[in-house]
């Protein structure tokens, strides 16, 4: 049966193992709670780092987005806006010359218009009344004509029908020929305007390293639990040399 002695040892024995124990967890606490602040502190430097990494490339994009795209889109609406007009401009002188080529074919094929002219007959042949005068149709005024056009007639003879051909007179005059002189409208003195360079990809930021972390959370868990059972086989080593010279001093 054991001694009070050996009791009271082995309680106290107890509870040095316990606080011995109970110090290795708080230095297991303590330095577990000093990693996760070091991880934390490296994180935060690393979201610092990635920012003014970063804040060249988000300055060029609102650059690009708030400055330089709006101002090229303007100066393109314009551009558009000019060449537009001037097309229109040649489309409608365009429109107007083809008139004015038609004319000239229309004068061609036609030099002269007949003159809706009163007509009476005299002696010396057709009176003609231009413009409030007078005219013999061998004085006719400048740019007026007599044109004959013959044409066959038939009328009853003695002996059968007679063909005889007539000569009909029609007043005519020289038709003017239209004039041209619009110039073509001028191109516009501009060019395209060039499209601003985009900004190109984002800088490739390092992913955040967890393993220096990892590895020593690892390490203080498995000297935490080395020392923890080096204790308790210390301890209980020391207990039972204890309890063996206890015994053997009773016998």
């Amino acid at each position: 049966m054991a001694t009070a002695p050996t009791i009271y040892q082995k309680r106290l024995a107890t509870q040095r193992a316990t606080a011995d124990i109970e110090r290795l967890a708080k230095t297991y606490q303590s330095g577990m709670f000093d990693v996760v602040q070091q991880q934390q502190n490296a994180f935060t430097a690393y979201q610092a780092q990635s920012r003014e990494a970063m804040a060249p490339y988000e300055a060029s994009v609102r650059q690009y987005t708030n400055v330089a795209f709006p101002a090229y889109q303007s100066q393109l609406n314009q551009y558009n806006a000019t060449i537009a007009a001037y097309e229109q401009q040649a489309a409608a002188y365009r429109t107007r010359l083809n008139a004015f080529q038609a004319q000239i074919s229309e004068v061609e094929a036609n030099p002269t218009e007949a003159v809706n002219a009163s007509v009476t007959y005299g002696r010396s042949g057709s009176i003609y009344t231009i413009d409030g005068k007078t005219y013999a149709e061998n004085n006719l005024p400048a740019g007026y004509s007599i044109k004959e056009t013959p044409r066959q007639v038939t009328s009853a003879g003695r002996h059968g029908p007679v063909t005889s051909t007539v000569i009909d007179k029609t007043l005519v005059r020289q038709r003017s020929v239209p004039t041209f002189t619009e110039q073509p409208p001028a191109p516009p003195s501009v060019s395209i305007p060039q499209a601003p360079t985009p900004p190109g990809s984002p800088p490739k930021a390092a992913s955040f390293d967890n393993k220096p972390f990892t590895t020593k959370r690892e390490e203080l868990g498995q000297t935490f639990q080395r020392e923890v059972s080096e204790r308790k086989s210390a301890k209980q080593n020391v207990v039972m040399r204890r309890m063996n010279r206890g015994m053997l001093q009773g016998e």
